[in-house]
């Protein structure tokens, strides 16, 4: 089952962003078979998806700053994917969304690169007994209310599949 929620509510995001459900529900029986348990690895659904979206540029790259001892640093970091020079980006998680804190890390590096106006997560319906997608569309709709998001940031959240041995 491909879900999809779009945060806020009322704004439609780029006709691009329906290339992912698409591709999603092209490759939905290859995902079903890439669970192990009650977990999935992100990368083999990220490689089935990156095949399926030849106008997602692989990886670019931003700058995160970063405290350390000897003080400030920039360091690169890069996205999944993006489109229209950098204008929406697309980040692929698995099992670790949540317990590994991939989607904080995901909306943080998003709100920090420049001339970001669509964010496309990607991320299970169901791992390990919780919901990724419920929590990211959850976290993005209170970052929203809160007014840590940014105006011009859509976030459009899919997820995919569930384990077979659990509830979906």
């Amino acid at each position: 089952m491909i879900s999809r929620t779009v945060v806020p509510k009322d704004r439609e995001p780029p006709p691009h962003v329906d290339e992912v459900g698409a591709a999603l529900r092209q490759i939905e029986p290859q995902i079903a078979k890439l669970w192990s348990g009650s977990g999935i690895d992100g990368r083999p659904v990220a490689a089935l998806l990156s095949e399926r979206l030849p106008s997602w540029e692989a990886e670019r790259a931003g700058s995160l700053q970063e405290l350390s001892w000897a003080g400030a640093e920039i360091r690169p970091f890069r996205v999944d994917g993006q489109r229209d020079s950098g204008r929406s980006i697309i980040e692929i998680e698995g099992g670790g969304a949540l317990q590994n804190n991939r989607l904080h890390r995901d909306l943080l590096n998003t709100m920090l690169l420049d001339d970001v106006e669509h964010l496309v997560l990607v991320v299970p319906n169901r791992v390990h007994n919780r919901s990724p997608y419920e929590y990211a569309v959850a976290f993005s709709t209170r970052l929203r209310a809160k007014g840590l998001l940014p105006d011009d940031l859509t976030v459009t959240v899919y997820g995919y599949g569930a384990p077979s041995s659990g509830p979906t």
